[in-house]
């Protein structure tokens, strides 16, 4: 709970849950673009699409380092209410309509 941010220079994930979990969190969120990872990240409004190489995460880092500490705030506030919509009530939610609206 104490961390600033989030990087994940990832080279491969299919669904990145520690990405959701950490802007879930309120973590602005700095990820390499590969399978739907930069889903969770509005650049720059909740975090930074990095290229994944080492310039890629320093570039990010320091954009990052560059933001005055309200705007980490307002970002890591954007990515938890943006990642919100994978929340368990909005998963069964869609189920259930899914089901209901599925002919018999």
């Amino acid at each position: 709970w104490a961390a600033d941010c989030f990087v994940l220079p990832s080279l491969y994930e299919t669904f990145s849950l520690v990405t959701a979990e950490a802007a879930a969190a309120g973590c602005p969120v700095i990820v390499t673009r590969l399978h739907g990872v930069e889903e969770f990240v509005s650049d720059p409004s909740t975090g930074f699409v990095i290229e994944r190489s080492v310039a890629g995460g320093l570039e990010g880092l320091r954009r990052f380092l560059a933001l005055t500490p309200d705007e980490c705030a307002r970002m890591g506030t954007r990515a938890a209410t943006d990642v919100s919509r994978y929340s368990i009530e909005n998963f069964r939610s869609a189920w259930q309509l899914f089901y209901t609206e599925m002919p018999c």
